[in-house]
Order: C-alpha cells, then structure tokens, then sequence
C-alpha cells in the first residue's frame, strides 16, 4: 500500500466542450471524427488572420441563480460540474 495520504475520489464526470456538451455527445462526436473547428462568434475576429475557433455552443448558459453576476468561464465549468 501506498504511504501517500494525498487522495482523490471521483465521483462523477462532466464535460463541456467545442464537440458536444456533455460527456456522452462530446464521446460520440470524438469517436466520430466530428471536429468542433467553426467560424468564432464570442469574440471579434476581424484583425485577426483566423475566424475559426473552438468555442462552446449551444449551451444554455443563463439558467444559474447568479447568471448575471458570472462571466463565461465560470458558467461554463459550472454547466460541466451539474
């Protein structure tokens, strides 16, 4: 046994990503080839060279009590963690 008393217990998973949001779409689009490559929209591309981006789509990311209060990042890892 082990004498390192760091542990980690996972107790579910959850994802959100560019290829699905949740980790069952996320797989099947995976295993699928399905790339989550399209035309950015959440931010302004037009100095940049490329409007492709990786971004997380059609999540419903107002449904939190403090929605207003959270800037994109947290509701996203928020969405994953439900």
């Amino acid at each position: 046994m082990s004498d390192n008393k760091n542990r980690c217990l996972i107790t579910g998973l959850g994802l959100i990503c560019a290829i699905g949001n949740s980790v069952e779409e996320a797989w099947k689009n995976a295993v699928d080839g399905v790339s989550g490559l399209r035309d950015t929209e959440t931010v302004d591309t037009n100095n940049c060279y490329s409007k492709l981006g990786a971004e997380v789509r059609g999540a419903d990311l107002e449904d939190f009590v403090h929605a207003g209060e959270m800037d994109r990042v947290s509701k996203l890892c928020s969405k994953a963690a439900r």
